[in-house]
């Protein structure tokens, strides 16, 4: 059995750029919004740019007309795939002036309103440069922009493009409908019956392993979006296991095995209670375990492991060991794990590993028709079900590949929208390096509406496994712009709300498990209440999701010493003194924060918030949270177009510094 591992996967470079049309669809749909709205209207009014910026909507709603066309024949053409990209540069060149012109508007109006500010602020204000200077400045900065734009457009004749017919009427917009989905994620699993019995009765064997040195470990092995999770959450929630245990739970890995992390985990799965890393020693954390695991009967799950370290799993095992006395040393804990990896199964397990077989083509189809049909449908839908069939087969026994299919067509009930998805190129597209699943999953990106697949693939700076709030993910896509509404009725936040739910509802999105959690205070009924919801991506939904932004997102380290020029998001996964030294620095870096650094104390440094304020200008979100500072650098003057800044967790933080106040753009502020 060939393991997908995504994370590793080399593809080549023309499949690398299959989906950068839907990035230029995304991002050309989202510039034409604004220049649509009534607000950017009066504002190029104002400014006396209505000539240039109205040259500037005529060229991109042309290529707008023709940009389905690049994206169907790009795998087929390089010189397609180079024009995309030169086009894509254009367009974030162009979303940097209408920054600026916004920011000069948002900064007037200020003044007018703000006339008493204090003096800090004032010297800010007054050193501006003066309306006609600016106009002038603006002008020729469009105007050199729309001849950069008209000569990548020009080329569309040479490159033998043509009009598609959804823009045949010079829409400038492919967004989908607004209507409710009939289709709820199942209930139930189709064809893993047999398997969860088999580890049922491995679990509820007293003694698999004699050794006292061992505890029973069943790692459950296969590829991605074989079903390993959705098998594990099958036993642990079967009333003979419930019964079987003192304490069951269950732990999400994913890519670091980092030991403090996991007792912390381990301890919020036993009660649903954070546990505040910042408080505790390692030391306390291990003894804090071992107080509340004594004299129980546990399993345990760890979900998603990569971690090939045998040290690091051994240090793991250690702790869990030796938790009763004497004769009752061996009370039967369990541990299942879930991994690809068939040599991470073999460093923890040592009672039985259950390697997950393909769902077979009848189950496929079963669970297909399920996802695809109303209840009871399928059989009055006979040519659809013929087609269905084959699309099922197609899936090659991968269930994540046939929800995600099953999701899509079952708001696509026409005989057409079905075949184009049993007859895409997509399924040629180097099978054998992907099993399926990842052809599969770009066939239900394809379909997703322009401006729903920018807020998609802006959830890959995230880290695998994240658990997105609602709120946190809606105000992030407004910081980058990303929901443009053309009604003037309809509020963002709404539009946002939307595209969760559409997420949600293709099976790209997954709602977090519904266990007890307490969160800043409050228990999860209340989060519910206040309409806060939890979401977290399969990791293979998180891999598509990643492949979709390419170059554009970046996960370093604080030492990093090499980052691509065309990086407009950094996470960083450590923290360090001093600044980075990244060598040739990306210029248009849009999104810093620490979303894959370890629960450890971060170590940012005031010299570190100064090399962000001078080095890039065009930052719109800023996470710091966590970070230890009494008093924050008074700097952020500099960053005229930041939207989002969290500042959350930094208990030690007294005051805010007065350059705040220069933060015209900024939509929130977490403390």
């Amino acid at each position: 059995m060939v393991l997908c591992l995504f994370l590793k996967l080399q593809l080549p470079q023309f499949q690398k750029n299959k989906n950068m049309a839907s990035t230029v669809s995304g991002l050309l749909t989202n510039m034409l919004d604004k220049l649509l709205t009534t607000a950017f209207h009066n504002i190029s009014m104002a400014k006396g740019l209505q000539r240039e910026v109205t040259n500037l909507q005529n060229t991109l709603t042309i290529i707008n007309a023709f940009i389905l066309d690049a994206e169907n024949k790009q795998t087929q053409n390089n010189s397609i795939s180079l024009w995309l990209q030169q086009l894509k540069d254009a367009l974030f060149d162009a979303r940097d002036i209408f920054d600026e012109i916004e920011f000069e508007s948002l900064r007037k109006h200020v003044v007018k309103k703000h006339g008493t500010f204090n003096t800090k602020v004032q010297r800010f204000l007054s050193s501006s440069t003066n309306p006609l200077t600016f106009r002038v400045q603006m002008a020729h900065k469009i105007k050199h922009m729309n001849t950069r734009i008209d000569q990548i457009a020009s080329l569309r004749m040479k490159l033998g493009l043509i009009v598609s017919e959804n823009h045949a009427s010079g829409s400038s917009s492919t967004r989908v409908t607004r209507e409710t989905h009939s289709y709820v994620r199942p209930s139930h699993v189709i064809g893993r019956d047999g398997e969860k019995e088999k580890i049922i009765k491995f679990l509820m064997d007293p003694l698999l392993v004699s050794d006292d040195d061992e505890i029973d470990v069943i790692p459950i092995v296969g590829i991605g979006g074989l079903g390993k999770t959705t098998l594990a959450q099958l036993v642990y929630n079967d009333d003979r296991v419930i019964e079987l245990f003192d304490l069951r739970m269950w732990v999400f890995v994913s890519d670091v095995f980092d030991v403090k992390r996991l007792v912390l985990d381990i301890l919020k799965a036993m009660h649903g209670m954070e546990v505040d890393a910042h408080k505790y020693s390692f030391d306390q954390l291990q003894n804090m375990l071992r107080e509340r695991l004594w004299g129980k009967k546990f399993l345990l799950v760890l979900d998603d492991v990569w971690n090939e370290d045998y040290r690091e799993w051994l240090e793991l095992k250690n702790l869990l060991l030796g938790m009763h006395d004497g004769d009752d040393d061996k009370l039967g804990n369990k541990i299942i794990t879930t991994t690809r990896s068939d040599r991470v199964a073999s460093i923890m397990g040592n009672a039985y590993k259950h390697s997950l077989k393909y769902l077979p083509e009848e189950d496929c189809l079963q669970l297909f028709v399920k996802c695809a049909f109303p209840a009871g449908e399928a059989k009055h839908n006979p040519r659809l079900m013929e087609i269905g069939k084959d699309i099922a087969r197609k899936c090659k026994g991968l269930p994540l590949a046939v929800v995600s299919l099953g999701c899509l067509l079952r708001a696509r009930p026409g005989e057409s929208e079905w075949k184009k998805v049993r007859d895409s190129e997509i399924w040629k597209v180097n099978p054998q390096d992907d099993d399926g699943i990842l052809a599969a999953l770009k066939l239900s990106y394809n379909h997703l509406s322009s401006g729903l697949k920018q807020c998609f693939s802006y959830c890959s700076i995230f880290p695998k496994g994240y658990e997105y709030t609602n709120l946190e993910l809606i105000s992030f896509w407004m910081a980058h712009g990303l929901l443009q509404t053309k009604n003037e009725d309809e509020e963002p936040e709404d539009l946002g709300e939307f595209y969760i739910q559409e997420l949600v509802s293709r099976s790209f999105f997954e709602c977090a498990a519904e266990e007890q959690l307490v969160i800043d205070g409050l228990i999860s009924e209340e989060l519910e209440l206040l309409g806060i919801n939890f979401f977290k991506m399969h990791d293979l939904v998180h891999d598509l999701a990643v492949f979709t932004m390419q170059s554009e997102r970046a996960v370093v380290k604080f030492k990093s010493t090499n980052i691509k020029e065309k990086v407009q998001h950094l996470s960083f996964s450590d923290s360090g003194e001093g600044v980075p030294t990244f060598g040739k620095m990306p210029s248009k870096i849009r999104t810093i924060g620490f979303w894959h650094a370890s629960q450890k104390e971060l170590a940012i440094t005031e010299p570190f918030v100064k090399w962000i304020s001078n080095k890039f200008k065009y930052i719109r979100v800023l996470n710091i949270q966590g970070s230890n500072f009494q008093f924050l650098p008074d700097c952020f003057d500099k960053m005229k177009h930041l939207r989002s800044l969290d500042l959350s967790y930094c208990q030690r933080l007294e005051k805010l510094p007065d350059s705040i106040c220069m933060l015209h753009n900024l939509e929130v502020l977490e403390t």
